[in-house]
């Protein structure tokens, strides 16, 4: 922190040898005061930010009229060794049920050793988000082919995962789908029974294709509850990807299961054409709104009505 004297302090106010200029008006090919701020002419690149990614999380309490300072929260659930820490694409859920009920689940993922292959989990809150933790990556400890998965040593495509999305069963079973690079082509599934902190057996979805694009999915109303509200776990379920390479990503297919993901009852193309990123929501009627990608050319909001689906299917 620049002081009025021209020293720099850190954040708990303590004076150091640092000095800048009485002006502070960022980085130049010269010293300022005995700080070199440039890369290139510093060695050690005094001062500079660390050159690695930071998860930064920023909230509303007015349905996203008017949002709150940034706040980087990677020392909570970022470790040195990791290359890359990110959340994925789209949405997180809130847990409606059980031990864990009022918990925050957002998708990670993260690099190790080798930014080519990837890990994935839930980042957890259960203090409305004023801290969180790093739950255990999907394949962490599994044993693959004989060998020990090791998630900051990852270098197997069959041993990846990626980009995720959880929803929350009617028996509060935690499910995610993942993006990833296993050679069968499919997308992954895992479950969860504490909430997102650890994972069960990993299986791929025969039914839906996998061509290392992110997935969606969305918890629809339980047509067993007339007190179902948006957000309330739910074996309704809706899933959505791109499902064919065209060569291009593409293909949009949204499916619906009645049975908390395990089958597909309806599977319908969306856009045939052009098709990648996705995020959906439930609105209000009940109606879904769909949030996708057209590749380069832009992103679009459509709103499905529950008959998009088939008479009843909804």
């Amino acid at each position: 922190t620049p002081r009025r004297n021209s020293e720099a302090c850190p954040s708990q106010p303590r004076p150091v040898s640092y000095l800048t200029t009485s002006n502070n008006r960022g980085a130049v090919h010269k010293p300022r005061g005995n700080i070199y701020l440039k890369s290139g002419i510093d060695p050690h690149e005094s001062l500079l930010t660390q050159r690695t990614s930071y998860l930064v999380e920023v909230h509303s309490d007015d349905d996203g009229e008017t949002w709150s300072a940034p706040r980087v929260i990677s020392h909570m659930v970022k470790e040195e060794w990791m290359g890359f820490l990110g959340v994925s694409p789209g949405n997180g859920i809130q847990l409606s049920q059980g031990h864990h009920k009022g918990r925050l689940l957002i998708p990670y993922y993260l690099t190790g050793d080798s930014a080519k292959y990837n890990a994935g989990g839930a980042l957890y809150s259960d203090d409305h988000g004023e801290t969180w933790h790093r739950g255990m990556s999907i394949n962490e400890g599994r044993i693959n082919d004989g060998r020990i998965i090791d998630e900051r040593h990852i270098d197997r495509d069959e041993d990846t995962t990626h980009e995720s999305v959880f929803i929350e069963r009617a028996n509060g079973d935690v499910v995610v789908f993942f993006r990833n690079q296993h050679p069968c082509g499919h997308v992954g599934r895992a479950i969860s029974h504490d909430g997102g902190q650890t994972w069960d057996e990993v299986k791929f979805d025969p039914v839906i294709p996998e061509i290392f694009c992110q997935p969606n999915a969305v918890m629809m109303p339980d047509p067993t509850r007339k007190d179902w509200r948006i957000g309330e776990a739910s074996d309704t379920v809706v899933f959505a990807n791109a499902s064919m390479m065209r060569p291009y990503r593409g293909c949009g297919v949204l499916r619906l299961s009645h049975d908390g993901g395990n089958t597909w009852d309806v599977n319908r193309c969306f856009n045939p054409y052009h098709y990648v990123y996705q995020c959906m929501s439930v609105l209000p009627d009940h109606s879904l709104g769909l949030l996708w990608e057209r590749e380069t050319a832009g992103l679009y909001f459509t709103i499905l009505p529950s008959q998009w689906f088939g008479k009843n299917a909804l």
